[in-house]
C-alpha cells in the first residue's frame, strides 16, 4: 500500500478515471468485522521476570510462561526496534526457553533494552512482561496481522506498561528542570477562560532551560513511532516513560515522581503529559518565545506530547479550535505525523486507538490494485460511522487528514464537561453502507415538531438528584396534552431505560442527555416536542438550539457495542446520534437524503419501532471527477 497520506486529494483525484467516491465504493468491499485474535489475548504468553536474586546469575535465560485470563499483572514493553545513537545495538545476551518443551533460542531485542525492562519489573515485583519481539510469532504471518489488530488489547490490559526511550537526562539541571514541572511548580493552572500561566517566580531563561530539555526528550525516535502512539493511547495513564540519566544524579526528593530504578527515571506518562502542554500553553498565552527557533521547538513539543483533555480546554491559546470535533480527526493527525515501516499497518493502528469494528483486508487491497493509504483511511473513518459535514460545496486542495479536520461533523454539544471526549468518542452513525449517493445509514427521523415553553422550575435536590426532581415536575407540565411522553419520562425515573439503550455506555449518555433537558427546564428554554415520522403521538424532546427551531428535523440513532474482548479494556463502542437535519429530497427508492447541521441533546423514547434508513449525501468534493 502507497504511503500517499501526505499527498492533497486533489492530486489523487487528478489521477484516476473516475470520482474518489467510486474507489471508496471498491475498498467498502474488502471491510471485514474486526479480525481480532481474542485466543492470543486471552492465553498470553509473556516472559518470566527474574527476581532479584536471579539477576545476581551470570545465567541470562528468560523462560515464556501463558498468563490466564484477566490476568493484567504484566509490564507491556512499548520500545523502538531500530536502536538509537545511544544505545549499543548488540543482542543475543538472553536465551528464551519455551514453556513447555523444545530448545532455548537467542533473543533478538536488544540487550539494553532487556536489562532495563528487567530493572523495571524487579524494582515494582512485576512477575512478566510481554515484548512484542519476543512474545508474537515472527515467523508466522497470520500470527503476525492477527496480532496486530489485537495489540491495543494486550496494552489496555497490562497493569505495568512501560514506554523505553533512549535519550539520556545528563546533567542535575535537567533532573531539577524536570522535578519542577512534574511537581506542577512552573504554571499555574487557573480554572477559567484565561488558561494556565507560569508562576510569578518563573523567569525566561528558566523557561528556556525547560524547554531544552523537554525538547531533548521530544526528539527521542519513541515519540516518531506510529504503533509507539498506539501502544501509550491504548495504555492510558498508567503507562510510565523509562529515561536513562547519568549515574551519580541526584533524584532523593523526586523518588515518588522518578522512582527508584538506578539509573532512570520512571515518570508517569499522563503526568508528564498534562504538565507538558500546560507549559506550552502558559509560555503562547504569555508570549514568553521572541525567537521563531523557540516557538517552533515548542510548537513540536506541544504537538508530540499534549494531553487531549488539556488542548480542548485551552486550545484556542494556541490556535487549536477542535472543541466540538471528533476524537478520531485528531488521533488520525498524531498518528499521520509519525512513521510506520508497512505504511498499511497505519490502518490497524487507527483502528484500534479509535474502537473501530469494522477493518480492512489490506492483502486484498492490494490485489484489487487500491493501494492509496489515504482513501483507506476515508473508508475507513466513514465505514465505522464517522460523521462528514455535507452541508458545504466548498472545494480545498489538502491531505485526507486536513479534509477530515475541516469536513469531520464539528458540532458536538456534550451535555457534561467533564466528560467531553468520552462522549464524542461514541458519537457514530450506526449501521453504515456507502453507496453513490451517500453514507446510508438507519436510524430515527423526527419531524412535525412543536415549541414547548416550560415554566422555569426549582429543584430542592443536590447532585444526581437535582435532574430527576426537575424531569418529575416537568413530567406533570406535560401531562395533560402530551401524556405518552410524560409517562415514558417517569418510567425512566422509576428505573426502567428505553429497551434500545441496552449497554452502559448507552444509559450514560441517556443520563447525560436527561441532565441536558433538565437544566434547559430549569433554566426556561424553549424545547422542541417531535413526532416521529408517520406517527401522531410525541415521543420525543429536544433542546431548542436555533433561532427558527419549528423548522428543525432531527435524526437520532444508537447502537450497541457488540462483541467481547476478554481480559482487555477494550471493546467495540456504542454508537449514538441526535442531529439537527434539513432534508434535501429522496435518492431513487425514496430514501430520504439529510444534510447535517446541528448535534441536538435531547430524550427519545421509540420501543418496538423499527429504524428506517437514510443517506446523507457525500460531500460535493468527493463526487467529483
Amino acid at each position: 500500500m502507497n504511503d500517499d497520506i501526505g499527498r492533497d486529494l486533489d492530486e489523487l483525484r487528478a489521477s484516476r478515471p473516475t470520482s474518489l467516491v467510486c474507489e471508496l465504493l471498491g475498498i467498502q468491499k474488502y471491510q471485514t468485522n474486526c479480525p481480532r485474535d481474542f485466543t492470543q489475548v486471552r492465553s498470553l504468553q509473556c516472559l518470566s521476570a527474574p527476581t532479584q536474586q536471579a539477576l545476581k546469575s551470570p545465567d541470562r535465560t528468560l523462560f515464556k510462561v501463558t498468563l490466564p485470563e484477566d490476568d493484567g499483572k504484566f509490564a507491556a514493553v512499548s520500545y523502538a526496534w531500530k536502536p538509537s545513537p545511544y544505545e549499543s545495538d548488540t543482542a543475543g545476551g538472553y536465551r528464551i526457553m519455551p514453556e513447555h518443551s523444545g530448545r532455548p533460542k537467542i533473543s533478538e531485542v536488544r540487550d539494553v533494552i532487556l536489562d532495563r525492562v528487567i530493572r523495571y519489573t524487579v524494582s515494582g515485583n512485576i512477575p512478566a512482561f510481554w515484548i512484542d519481539q519476543e512474545c508474537i510469532n515472527q515467523k508466522d504471518e497470520k500470527a503476525k496481522i492477527a496480532a496486530m489488530q489485537s495489540m491495543d488489547m494486550i496494552y489496555r490490559r497490562s497493569q505495568y506498561p512501560v514506554g523505553v526511550l533512549s535519550t539520556p537526562v545528563r546533567y542535575q539541571r535537567e533532573i531539577n528542570c524536570l522535578l519542577e514541572l512534574l511537581n506542577g511548580e512552573l504554571v499555574i493552572q487557573q480554572w477559567s477562560l484565561h488558561g494556565p500561566k507560569l508562576a510569578a517566580e518563573v523567569n525566561v531563561e528558566q523557561a528556556r532551560d525547560m524547554l531544552d530539555v523537554l525538547f531533548r526528550i521530544m526528539c527521542d525516535p519513541w515519540w516518531d513511532r506510529r504503533w509507539i502512539f498506539q501502544e501509550e493511547y491504548c495504555a492510558m495513564d498508567r503507562m510510565r516513560l523509562l529515561i536513562p540519566h547519568t549515574l551519580g544524579l541526584r533524584k532523593a526528593y523526586g523518588r515518588q515522581i522518578f522512582g527508584n530504578i538506578n539509573g532512570e527515571l520512571s515518570i508517569n506518562a499522563a503526568r508528564f503529559r498534562q504538565q507538558v502542554t500546560l507549559f506550552c500553553i502558559a509560555c503562547y498565552r504569555q508570549r514568553i518565545w521572541t525567537s521563531t527557533r523557540e516557538k517552533w521547538r515548542c510548537g513540536l513539543v506541544l504537538r508530540r506530547a499534549k494531553k487531549y483533555n488539556m488542548l480542548q480546554k485551552y486550545g484556542w491559546i494556541v490556535g487549536d479550535y477542535s472543541d466540538g470535533r471528533a476524537m478520531s480527526t485528531r488521533i488520525l493527525a498524531d498518528i499521520s505525523r509519525r512513521s510506520a515501516e508497512i505504511p498499511s499497518d497505519t490502518l490497524a493502528i487507527v483502528a484500534n486507538c479509535c474502537g473501530y469494528a469494522t477493518r480492512l483486508d489490506v492483502e486484498s487491497l492490494n490485489k484489487a490494485g487500491l493501494r492509496s493509504l489515504s482513501l483507506a483511511i476515508l473508508a475507513l473513518f466513514v465505514l465505522n460511522g464517522e460523521i462528514l459535514r455535507n452541508d458545504t460545496n466548498k472545494d480545498f486542495p489538502c491531505t485526507v487528514v486536513d479534509f477530515l479536520k475541516r469536513q469531520s461533523f464539528q458540532g458536538f454539544d456534550p451535555p457534561r464537561d467533564d466528560r467531553k471526549l468520552t462522549f464524542m468518542k461514541r458519537c457514530r452513525l450506526s449501521d453504515v453502507v456507502l453507496s453513490e449517493e451517500g453514507i446510508k445509514t438507519t436510524g430515527y427521523f423526527w419531524t412535525r415538531c412543536k415549541i414547548f415553553m416550560p415554566r422555569c422550575l426549582v429543584s430542592s435536590g443536590k447532585g444526581a438528584q437535582w435532574h430527576q426532581d426537575i424531569l418529575r415536575q416537568f413530567a406533570k407540565q406535560l401531562h395533560g396534552s402530551y401524556r405518552q411522553l410524560a409517562d415514558n419520562i417517569r418510567k425512566y425515573l422509576e428505573g426502567t431505560m428505553p429497551s434500545n439503550m441496552k449497554t452502559a455506555g448507552l444509559r450514560d449518555i441517556f443520563e447525560s442527555m436527561a441532565e441536558a433537558v433538565a437544566e434547559a427546564v430549569e433554566a426556561g428554554r424553549p424545547l422542541i416536542l417531535a413526532r416521529l415520522a408517520g406517527h401522531d403521538q410525541i415521543w420525543a424532546v429536544f433542546v431548542a438550539t436555533t433561532r427558527h427551531p419549528t423548522r428543525s428535523q432531527i435524526f437520532t440513532s444508537c447502537e450497541p457495542a457488540g462483541g467481547r474482548s476478554s481480559g482487555s479494556r477494550s471493546r467495540p463502542l456504542d454508537k449514538y446520534v441526535s442531529l439537527q437535519v434539513v432534508t434535501s429530497g429522496h435518492a431513487d427508492d425514496r430514501i430520504p437524503l439529510l444534510r447535517t447541521r446541528l448535534w441536538v441533546n435531547g430524550l427519545w423514547f421509540v420501543d418496538h419501532i423499527n429504524p428506517q434508513e437514510v443517506i446523507l449525501p457525500w460531500p460535493w468534493f468527493l463526487y467529483k471527477g
